[in-house]
């Protein structure tokens, strides 16, 4: 049998029992402080940090659901500006290639473009904080985009006018050389280029030096052209031209021109003039001593042109052998 042991004094200190545990158990983890809540004495300030704690796990709350919908207006915005710029190097590969007088009003065709590729594009965005942002972005992409189509523009405006202008001075030139024999029709085209070159000048902010290069080039490339056809349609007149537009041809192609226009003007007086000599031969007559007397005064009536008399002296030899065949 068990026997329930007997004692004569306590075995333990004679105290009061324990209170109840005051401490606050809301520790920082929990509410997610970066201190900690010292523990307090009494039963009133463990209660007021536990307040501190749960407002304090309530302001991140709010932080963190605020960091998520900027995430997400992030997100909206960031697909709505990359779709904005995926359109935009499709249009500005396009734009860029009008070129010369077809990139005309391209500025304005940018503007009306934006308008319409932004409004497409912020169709998705779902509230005005989106849309506000996108529209700061999209702002400083159709600035930028205006400016460089802006500048595009004008620099094609300036490859139009010269390529209207050198069309329209090569125009000039073909329509003088078809009426080479009424030189009034050179002079009249001949103004009208020169104010097309000075308007030239102007719009690209060229100087003097480059203006008169240009019209020397020019009027060179006109005279040559005009000596040429002269040339052959009525030789006669090819020296008489040059002689009055020499100063306005480059001073490298002048003996160039001269000789062409010379031996042009030679041979058509020389063979005149040997036919004009031989028609005094009487007919059937082959006495050598006719033909020198002819010789002799071709040399006295074009000696001062040697070409000429070089032309004469030819003609009358070669008519001579023929009629001795």
């Amino acid at each position: 049998m068990s026997i329930v042991p007997q004692y004569d004094e306590f075995r333990v200190d004679n105290r009061p029992a324990g209170g109840a545990r005051q401490e606050s158990i809301a520790s920082p983890s929990l509410l997610r402080q970066t201190t900690a809540v010292s523990p307090a004495p009494n039963q009133g300030s463990g209660m007021d940090a536990l307040g501190k704690g749960l407002f304090s796990a309530g302001t991140d709350v709010a932080k963190i659901v605020g960091a998520m919908q900027d995430r997400e207006n992030a997100d909206m915005i960031f697909r709505a500006e990359t779709a904005l710029k995926d359109d935009l190097i499709k249009y500005h590969t396009a734009a860029s290639q009008r070129l010369g007088a077809n990139a005309k009003g391209v500025t304005a065709d940018t503007e009306k473009w934006f308008g319409d590729a932004v409004q497409r594009n912020a169709q998705g965005l779902q509230n005005p904080e989106q849309q506000r942002l996108f529209a700061q972005e999209a702002q400083k992409l159709r600035l930028q985009t205006v400016d460089t189509m802006s500048k595009h523009e004008a620099t094609q405006a300036r490859i139009a006018l010269d390529d209207s202008t050198n069309a329209t001075l090569a125009t000039s030139i073909k329509l003088s050389v078809a009426n080479a024999s009424d030189w009034t029709v050179m002079e009249a085209e001949k103004i009208k280029s020169l104010k097309r070159i000075d308007i030239l000048a102007t719009d690209n902010g060229k100087g003097p030096e480059w203006r008169d290069q240009k019209v020397g080039e020019w009027q060179t490339m006109l005279h040559k052209q005009m000596i040429q056809q002269l040339a052959k349609d009525s030789p006669i007149s090819a020296l008489p031209y040059y002689q009055k537009y020499e100063k306005d041809i480059d001073g490298d192609q002048r003996a160039e021109l001269k000789t062409l226009a010379e031996k042009a003007g030679s041979t058509t007086l020389g063979l005149a003039g040997a036919k004009e000599l031989w028609s005094k031969v009487p007919l059937n007559d082959t006495a050598a001593s006719n033909i020198d007397a002819l010789m002799e005064e071709a040399k006295t009536k074009y000696g001062s042109n040697p070409e000429t008399l070089k032309v004469v002296l030819d003609d009358l030899r070669a008519r001579d052998a023929a009629r001795d065949k």
